[in-house]
């Protein structure tokens, strides 16, 4: 029979060697899990950021510059109650109403150096469903009218521009939208700071003339407050691009040079970062006026 203390110095080894032995496998299961956790977000940021390049190539006007709206001046708008900020260098104008629809819709002109060269219009949408107060021909009908507010509705809902919804809205034309729906270079879904009221940005390319008389439109839609805000302007005077590609045109456009120079702003819209280009600090003004608007 073994003496007692062999005993215990026995014991004491090997469980010594256990402990140790379960260390040395415990520390080398979490480093290789680390090891594999790290590869893991390593090819996960990979994926992300080839994830992000590819949507900024898709819609490359997206990326909005951010504005200093310090100086900016406030505008309350009378039918919905709503306010917004708006750049320092703008002087608005409240026009007259000359079609019957004072309860529906208030106008102000963007004045700049004695030019007009923008609107902002502000929609009480209760009052404006119901239709045209006059035969304008740029209004829409009653019945469109309920149509396109059951696209803006389905935008608004879904937090996001999905192709059906553009779908929807791409039916449609003037009245918070461009003038030719089918001479739309791009369209963002937008919505302001505090989010509640959502929308979009879009550019237009066309009017009933030849050339690119490009505008930037954007509206958002509050339900709570029952309005729709818009902003369009006029930027073919302030865009470079514009005045390149209509070196094109003779003396007498054909309209084979017209569509020529309509698909080469598109493909260089599609083609050209948002900041690269000559009329994106009044896109980012536009935007980030309408983001603005709180009730």
């Amino acid at each position: 029979m073994k003496p007692i203390w062999i005993v215990i110095i026995t014991v004491v080894v090997m469980a010594a060697l256990g402990a140790g032995g379960y260390y040395y496998l415990n520390s080398q299961y979490v480093k290789e899990k680390n090891d594999l956790q790290s590869q893991v977000d390593d090819l996960n940021a990979k994926i992300n950021a080839k994830s992000s390049n590819s949507s900024s190539s898709e819609n490359s006007l997206s990326s909005q510059a951010v504005v200093d709206t310090s100086n900016w001046k406030t505008l309350t708008l009378p039918l919905t109650n709503g306010t917004l900020k708006y750049p320092d260098s703008w002087t608005l104008t409240k026009e007259a109403d000359t079609s019957g629809v004072s309860t529906q819709i208030t106008t102000y002109a963007i004045n700049k150096g004695g030019e007009v060269y923008g609107v902002i219009n502000e929609y009480k949408i209760s009052e404006w469903v119901k239709g045209a107060g006059s035969d304008e021909p740029y209004q829409l009908s009653a019945s469109d009218r309920v149509s396109l507010l059951a696209a803006v509705k389905d935008l608004y809902n879904a937090g996001k521009l999905t192709d059906n919804i553009k779908n929807d809205l791409n039916k449609y034309s003037v009245e918070f939208l461009t003038y030719a729906k089918a001479d739309r270079v791009y369209m963002d879904y937008l919505k302001s700071t505090d989010g509640k009221s959502k929308g979009v940005a879009m550019i237009g390319t066309h009017s009933q003339d030849y050339g690119i008389p490009i505008e930037y439109h954007a509206f958002v839609y509050n339900p709570d407050h029952d309005a729709i805000i818009e902003i369009n302007r006029q930027l073919t005077s302030f865009s470079t691009e514009v005045a390149t590609l209509s070196k094109q045109y003779g003396t007498s456009p054909t309209d084979a040079q017209d569509k020529k120079v309509h698909a080469d702003f598109v493909s260089l819209m599609t083609t050209t970062p948002r900041e690269s280009l000559s009329f994106a600090k009044y896109m980012d003004e536009i935007d980030t006026s309408i983001e603005t608007l709180h009730f």
